[in-house]
């Protein structure tokens, strides 16, 4: 069998590839490669066989300014591009499936485990990665995990932004603390260093968080665990700005930090 010579620079893009998304040899990376290429082309050929005759729909959540093309959540994914997507983990970086879809489709209750790093996932955070990502360009860059971070981040701020505050039933409120509580293990489980400019969706001992539109800053004491699924209470120490004094430690328990939390009130600062 004749030898294929490959560069040095190729081969270890591939090698990246290869260790990111746990292939098995070369050989695997490359026919997953092909197979991306003929998707594209697949809808390149499309586009240019309906012309200008060709009409489009806009989906529900068609005014959404998604934080990156190509990207969504599984919970907001209706019908990918070409009815073809691709499933990642946004922890370890990793493809945990591919899917075509022969109508649209909705997710509201999903959950698997990535076969890479065993956490478990819903469709509060797998990321679905649709055919115009340039996925292949963004491995060589080193700038998918950034953006599935970015997707994910994105996705808890507009949908606890958009939850109703006002005049809720105790059933939707529980059904909010609820998601709120899994948003905080996935933001603990992995361990991400959230951004600043974003409203934060957990607490962690030894931070501190200043109250937007308030004059108090929360430093974080310590964590007092509650277990099930309710948001685990903390004990702070609230400081009001400019005072010069420390303030009292005192206990805010699992629903005040629910309150915080959902009505999107507390950013990360320094002490």
């Amino acid at each position: 069998m004749p030898t294929i010579r490959v560069r040095d620079w190729t081969k270890a893009r591939l090698d990246e590839i290869r260790e990111q998304q746990n292939h098995s040899s070369h050989d695997s990376v490359i026919k997953t490669l092909l197979k991306d290429h003929e998707l594209a082309a697949v809808r390149q050929q499309a586009g240019m066989s309906t012309g200008s005759t060709e009409t489009v729909s806009e989906p529900s959540n068609g005014d959404i300014d998604f934080a990156v093309p190509g990207m969504k959540v599984l919970a907001e994914l209706e019908t990918p591009k070409d009815n073809v997507g691709f499933l990642w983990c946004p922890n370890c970086n990793t493809e945990v499936a591919h899917f075509t879809f022969s109508e649209p489709s909705s997710f509201e209750d999903f959950e698997t485990s990535c076969p890479q790093c065993f956490t478990g996932l819903d469709q509060h955070v797998l990321v679905a990665i649709e055919i115009d990502y340039p996925l292949e360009q963004k491995l060589v860059q080193g700038e998918l995990a950034n953006d599935l971070k970015e997707a994910v981040i994105d996705y808890w701020d507009r949908r606890l932004e958009a939850t109703p505050t006002d005049e809720v039933t105790d059933e939707d409120k529980d059904r909010v603390n609820r998601l709120v509580w899994k948003f905080d293990q996935y933001v603990r489980d992995f361990m991400w260093e959230w951004p600043r400019d974003v409203p934060v969706v957990g607490l962690e001992a030894g931070e501190s968080y200043r109250v937007i539109d308030g004059n108090e800053r929360l430093d974080i004491l310590e964590r007092v665990p509650k277990g099930g699924t309710t948001v685990d209470a903390f004990r702070v120490r609230i400081v009001e700005a400019g005072s010069g004094e420390n303030g009292e430690a005192k206990l805010l328990e699992s629903e005040a930090i629910c309150d915080l939390l959902r009505n999107r009130k507390l950013k990360l600062t320094d002490k």
